[in-house]
């Protein structure tokens, strides 16, 4: 690569240039691509270092050997070393190097204590004790950031699904290469299909997937349903756009589910914990090189006094004080959120409950959709036909290479003994800046985990909401924090105690009355999950940061935060009156996308890489998390 002068120049130039070096020069399993980014936004090192270096150490996992001097695993620590900074991320009970995501997020929490936050080189050179590995590693990081944002967040937000079938794999002679044409993606003819918008083309190229006996029909995306009906060319079929903006068609169904349910607290994921720290005080700096994070949290104090909490800290180190950030953890068994789990076990369900299967049902990731056909012949299984159209593709992609990463992302995610589901929280929360208004507008309402009133959902679909806030809801739903909103535009006094502020009815805040099921109400104060979402608010920077968040609570040092007694129920966060010359959520904007050859070109790429072995079952080298 140092000598590839010629591209590196290019690649400065502009999207163009970049977007064609992601289709020539893409060299990263994609399903690594959430798992860096996960990794990255909990202990704040960039993803780009942690897949250069696993690109250095390992070629990205193809090659695991033990080396001279005895590293192991997909970040070759040394075993002296991963006694003291392997990361048990998937709550297993042990910590392996041999999993992809333990070792990833090893790697960073070293490289966090190691100082990166302050002097990346150095931190680099921490973890290898040699100057041609710290320069070869900031050069392939380099050429890995020269890399269109976007392009990049696309291709995350597409691998980080699961399977439509259990043990799912596509039928040998399905794919018809000519159905997925670079050079004149509309050459198959579209099938027009009933939706909630008049009707919706879609390409004809589907191929059979094969699963499990028995295996239901899944969402492999959260999303809303788009279409859904039955035709002589699809057979039984339901169409999702996920939040993305992506079309998922699944047809030849043997039956429909007649409804799913929502579910409750007590049943999804451990919301995120959340600390205010600096990574580095988190673990010990290193003694030692990896191969050949954060201080505790602060302590918050509040009065007796009715009335308005007001927050002295015992430690001056603050997010907003010393420029810190939020951490968001993976780890669903660290004290922050067995604190929080605690109260989410006795609080209220506000969004669970069953829910009828139909054209307009926003379904979570994971929703059963139906029953596949038995396979044909003697075979066992089931089949069904699958198709994928990326937002701004106006044509399908080949999406043979996005089930095999789908499935490779799951046996990562659940190794042996790991317990229950494992979403990569934070892998895709920073996507949602690169959004413009529109796709904003059709995340949010695509969102499963932002309920909000219906007639918020009209103001949202009418376009009379801004941008940051949509942004800020979407923000907090993929960081784990899912929100109850109480009013956007209009709102539900019984839930508010009152009428919603100006400024909330002009489209310019929302007030928000639960987190994760969890209400606001009686649940603000340290350590609460009120407390989680705000320090998590005053992360969000630039044009994003609110201009006010109003609880029962103020921050020293952070001034946009108020306390007023008549928000003991809400969260209310507002935003400023944007200029006339500003363009709010158009930082990226998702108009500049890759053409359908690129989009081609680039599955052609990576379903020519080499796929790693993920292995789930407990390696020798795994140590006990105690």
């Amino acid at each position: 690569m140092a000598a590839s002068t010629n591209l590196l120049a290019a690649l400065t130039k502009g999207v163009a240039a970049s977007a064609q070096a992601i289709e020539l020069f893409y060299q990263i399993p994609p399903f690594l691509l959430p798992i860096y980014q996960a990794a990255a936004e909990q202990y704040g090192v960039p993803w780009e270092v942690l897949a250069a270096i696993n690109e250095v150490e390992t070629d990205y996992g193809n090659d695991l050997a033990v080396s001279s001097a005895g590293a192991v695993g997909w970040m070759q620590f040394m075993p002296e070393t991963w006694l003291q900074y392997g990361v048990d991320a998937l709550n297993a009970g042990y910590a392996d190097p041999y999993n992809p995501v333990d070792a990833i997020f090893a790697a960073a929490r070293y490289l966090a204590a190691a100082g990166a936050a302050k002097n990346l080189a150095a931190a680099i050179f921490a973890y290898n004790h040699s100057q041609e590995y710290v320069e070869s590693v900031l050069l392939r990081a380099r050429l890995l950031a020269s890399y269109p944002a976007l392009a990049v967040s696309v291709l995350t937000d597409l691998v980080d699904g699961i399977p439509p079938l259990r043990e799912a794999h596509v039928v040998t002679g399905s794919v018809d290469p000519t159905a997925f044409p670079a050079a004149n993606p509309n050459s198959s003819t579209p099938v027009a299909v009933p939706s909630a918008k008049g009707y919706l083309p879609l390409p004809t190229q589907l191929v059979e997937v094969e699963g499990a006996p028995g295996s239901p029909v899944v969402a492999s995306q959260s999303g809303k349903v788009v279409a859904m009906g039955r035709s002589p060319s699809l057979g039984r079929y339901i169409v999702i756009e996920d939040v993305y903006g992506d079309l998922l068609t699944y047809a030849d169904l043997a039956s429909f589910a007649t409804r799913y349910r929502l579910a409750g607290p007590e049943e999804g994921t451990v919301p995120l914990a959340v600390e205010v720290a600096s990574a580095t005080a988190r673990s010990a700096a290193p003694t030692g090189p990896a191969t050949a994070g954060s201080q505790p949290p602060v302590t918050l104090h509040v009065p007796a006094t009715p009335g308005i909490l007001r927050y002295e800290l015992e430690e001056a180190q603050t997010a907003a004080a010393s420029g810190g950030k939020v951490l968001l953890y993976a780890r669903p068994d660290n004290p922050d959120a067995r604190a929080v789990e605690a109260r989410l076990a006795a609080a209220s369900n506000l969004t669970g409950g069953w829910q009828r299967l139909r054209v307009g049902a926003v379904v979570p990731q994971g929703t059963i959709l139906g029953t596949a056909q038995p396979a044909p012949g003697t075979t066992p299984g089931t089949v069904l036909r699958f198709g994928i159209k990326p937002a701004g593709d106006p044509a399908a992609i080949n999406p043979e290479p996005i089930i095999a990463n789908w499935v490779q992302l799951q046996r990562a995610l659940h190794p042996q003994g790991a317990k229950g589901p494992n979403p990569l929280i934070g892998a895709t929360a920073q996507s949602v800046f690169l959004l413009n208004q529109a796709q904003l507008e059709r995340a949010v309402l695509a969102d499963p985990g932002i309920s909000m009133p219906s007639c918020a959902r009209e103001a949202v679909a009418a376009g009379d909401v801004d941008g940051r806030v949509l942004a800020t809801l979407l923000f907090l739903s993929r960081s784990g924090l899912k929100p109850s909103v109480g009013a956007l535009r209009c709102g539900q006094a019984a839930l508010l105690g009152g009428a919603p502020s100006a400024t909330v009815q002009r489209g310019l805040g929302v007030d928000i009355v639960a987190i994760n099921g969890i209400p606001i109400a009686e649940n603000q104060g340290a350590g609460t999950i009120t407390d989680l979402t705000i320090r998590t608010l005053l992360t969000l920077q630039g044009r994003y940061a609110p201009k006010t968040i109003i609880s029962l609570m103020r921050y020293p040092n952070a001034p946009s935060t108020e306390a007023q007694p008549s928000h003991s129920r809400y969260i209310e966060v507002d935003f400023a009156p944007a200029s006339a010359s500003a363009t709010i959520a158009s930082i990226g904007s998702r108009a500049i996308r890759l053409t359908a050859a690129q989009w081609n070109a680039l599955i052609d790429r990576i379903a020519s890489l080499p796929q790693p072995r993920v292995p789930q079952k407990r390696s020798p080298y795994a140590i006990p998390d105690r």
